[in-house]
C-alpha cells in the first residue's frame, strides 16, 4: 500500500458513502419525511437547510480526519503539528459549510421567485462568483497566503497545492505555489508553466471552463426537473436537488477525466517532453501523491492528470481536450449543492485543495 493508493481508497469509500446515502435518501423519501413539503417561515427554511448542511459536515468528519491526519502520518508525510492540521481543518469545514448554506438559501429564494428558471439563473451566477473569487475563497478556506510582491504565487501548508489557471472564461492569470519556486530550477519551472500557458492560448482552457459550466448547469436543470418546479420552493425540495445533483456529479467523475487528460496530452505534445520537463513534472508529482506510474484502468477511471511515466510515453493527442474540466466541475458542484466536491482522493481532508484541486 502506497500513500497514493491509500488516498485512492479513501476517496473511493467516501464517494461511495455519499452516492449511496443520496440514493437511499431519495429512494425512501427521507427529506420529505423530515422536512415536509409545506412552506414554513423563512426561519424554518433556513433552519432546515442549516441542519442538512450540518449533517453533511458531520458525515464527512471521518473522511476529513483520515485524509488530514491518519494517512499522512502513516506514510511519514505529516510535516505539521497535529494541532495545526486540526485547526486548519476545522476552519475549512466551518467556512465551507457556511458557503454551502448561503448557496442553499440563494437557490431557495430563486426557486420561490421564479421556479426552476430562477434556480438555473442562481446556479449560473453562483458558478461565475466561484470562478471569479476562487483565489479569495482558497485564502479563506485553505489559509493560502499571497507571497509579497508576487500576486499569483501562494504559500500553502499543504505541499500538494498546485495552483491553477484563474479566470471566469478567458485565462486571467496563472497561480503557482511558493514551494515550486523553492524546489524547481528556473528552466524546470518554465517547463511546468509552459503547459498552462499552452492551454491558455490553445482554446483548451476556454473549452474546459465552458464545459464545466455547462456540465454544472445541466446537472442543476436535470435535478430541478426531477424535483419539480413547485417543490423547489421548499427546503425539502432544495435538499432533494442536492441529492440528485450529487448523483449527477458522480457520473462526471466517471466520464470527465478522459477529456482532461486529452488536454494535458496536447499541451505536452506542443511543449515537448524533454529530460528537463520530465524532471520538473516528476518533482511536482513527488510533492503531491508521488505516484509516477499506475495501472491504466485506475488512471482511466480516477485520474484526470496522467501519471508521469504515461505522459512520457503517450503520443496519442487525438480528440478535443477540455483543460481541467473534471476537477473544475467538482469545484463548481457547490453551485448545485453537490456533496462530492471535497470527497475525492486528491483533496479529502485537505482544505488547502478544496478550491484549487490539483491540476497539471
Amino acid at each position: 500500500m502506497t500513500y497514493a493508493r491509500a488516498r485512492l481508497w479513501l476517496g473511493m469509500v467516501t464517494v461511495a458513502v455519499f452516492v449511496s446515502a443520496s440514493s437511499l435518501l431519495l429512494l425512501f423519501e427521507i427529506p420529505e419525511f423530515v422536512l415536509g413539503r409545506e412552506r414554513p417561515t423563512a426561519f424554518g427554511d433556513a433552519l432546515g437547510l442549516a441542519v442538512f448542511v450540518g449533517a453533511y459536515a458531520a458525515a464527512h468528519v471521518t473522511s476529513d480526519v483520515v485524509g488530514a491526519l491518519l494517512i499522512p502520518a502513516a506514510f511519514g508525510r505529516l510535516d505539521r503539528r497535529r494541532s495545526d492540521v486540526l485547526l486548519g481543518l476545522v476552519r475549512g469545514i466551518v467556512l465551507h459549510s457556511l458557503g454551502l448554506w448561503v448557496i442553499s438559501l440563494t437557490l431557495l429564494f430563486a426557486a420561490r421567485t421564479a421556479g426552476l428558471l430562477g434556480v438555473l439563473c442562481a446556479a449560473f451566477l453562483v458558478s461565475i462568483a466561484l470562478l471569479a473569487l476562487r483565489p479569495s475563497i482558497a485564502q479563506g478556506i485553505g489559509r493560502l497566503r499571497r507571497v509579497p510582491g508576487e500576486s499569483a504565487v501562494f504559500s500553502s501548508a499543504d505541499r500538494g497545492f498546485t495552483g491553477g489557471i484563474d479566470g471566469v472564461i478567458a485565462a486571467r492569470s496563472i497561480s503557482i505555489p511558493r514551494v515550486w519556486q523553492d524546489t524547481l530550477e528556473a528552466d524546470e519551472l518554465d517547463a511546468v508553466l509552459g503547459r498552462r500557458k499552452a492551454a491558455s492560448v490553445s482554446g483548451a482552457f476556454v473549452r474546459g471552463r465552458i464545459g464545466s459550466l455547462m456540465f454544472t448547469l445541466s446537472g442543476v436543470a436535470v435535478a430541478g426537473l426531477l424535483v419539480g418546479s413547485a417543490e423547489l420552493g421548499t427546503a425539502e425540495g432544495i435538499v432533494r436537488l442536492s441529492l440528485w445533483f450529487t448523483l449527477w456529479s458522480f457520473v462526471g467523475l466517471l466520464v470527465l477525466p478522459t477529456l482532461s487528460r486529452r488536454a494535458i496530452a496536447r499541451a505536452d505534445a506542443e511543449c515537448g517532453m524533454g529530460d528537463r520537463a520530465l524532471d520538473a513534472l516528476a518533482k511536482v508529482d513527488r510533492l503531491g501523491d508521488d505516484e509516477g506510474d499506475r495501472p491504466a484502468i485506475i488512471e482511466t477511471i480516477f485520474h484526470p492528470v496522467p501519471a508521469i511515466d504515461r505522459r512520457s510515453e503517450d503520443t496519442n493527442v487525438g480528440g478535443t481536450g477540455f483543460w481541467d474540466i473534471a476537477r473544475m466541475s467538482l469545484y463548481l458542484s457547490a453551485a448545485g449543492l453537490g456533496l462530492l466536491g471535497r470527497a475525492v482522493h486528491c483533496n479529502a481532508g485537505r482544505p488547502e485543495l478544496w478550491a484549487y484541486l490539483p491540476s497539471a
